[in-house]
């Protein structure tokens, strides 16, 4: 979807143009400061593709050395945060493969059968070299902040992940000055966002209920059911 925002006359003919546009994976996407989006100043929206991509809508934008901060399309006075994350759905799969032989149905039941928090296991993966932070494979620690060659479960090696993918999402999010509360609201879009064990790890761990779009025709939103009841996940995480 294409509109003409502004044309420019000084020198040339020239127009800008907004346009939506994700991987192959989605029929239709619509980024964070679109037309289609509207997020109001600390929504959050994640794209879960090839690479993870996250969008925050921010009003005091922040001096990064990472990532991007742009001009919202939308509000002459917002701003948009972009940070791009290279190892999405392949590290996902590569970790489902080598757990459950390539099941989806599989990986989501190991993912089901483990609580919040993983009994205090995290573990972040990164196949290729990563773009935030700037670092390569994988990295596994216990709750005694052991550092592990590997887990002693498959069940805790797929929470970790996703566990994982989603608190560093939710670290560089509030480094950027989201403040997340009550009224904070999550989207997601991208191929993971058709799997509903993985939206609610993203639930938990920003503690919001998580949107998706279910019509790309008529760009209906509906909130992800059984996610309005979250224990705060810093309180799952440690017992501080």
């Amino acid at each position: 979807m294409f509109a003409v925002c502004w044309r420019l006359c000084t020198y040339r003919l020239c127009r800008c143009v907004w346009h939506e546009h994700d991987g192959p994976e989605n029929k239709r996407v619509v980024t964070a400061d679109s037309p289609g989006m509207r997020l109001k100043t600390g929504d959050i929206a994640v794209s879960l593709g090839t690479s993870d991509t996250l969008f925050l809508s921010l009003r005091q934008p922040k001096l990064i050395l990472e990532g991007h901060i742009l001009s919202s399309p939308i509000d002459k006075d917002g701003y948009m945060a972009l940070l791009c994350f290279k190892n999405g759905s392949l590290t996902r799969e590569r970790i489902r493969d080598s757990c459950v032989e390539g099941s989806w149905k599989l990986f989501n039941e190991l993912l089901n059968s483990t609580p919040r928090g993983n009994f205090g296991n995290m573990g972040v993966y990164y196949d290729i070299q990563e773009i935030i932070p700037s670092v390569k494979g994988d990295y596994r620690v216990n709750k005694a902040n052991v550092q592990l060659s590997k887990f002693n479960s498959k069940e805790i090696e797929v929470r970790a992940l996703i566990e994982g993918q989603f608190l560093g999402k939710r670290a560089y999010a509030e480094d950027l000055g989201v403040s997340l509360g009550e009224n904070t609201r999550i989207f997601a879009t991208g191929g993971a966002s058709n799997n509903s064990a993985i939206l609610q790890v993203l639930a938990d761990v920003f503690n919001s209920p998580v949107y998706t779009l279910v019509s790309f025709q008529k760009e209906v939103i509906h909130i992800l059911t059984c996610i309005t009841y979250f224990l705060d996940f810093h309180d799952v995480m440690c017992a501080c």
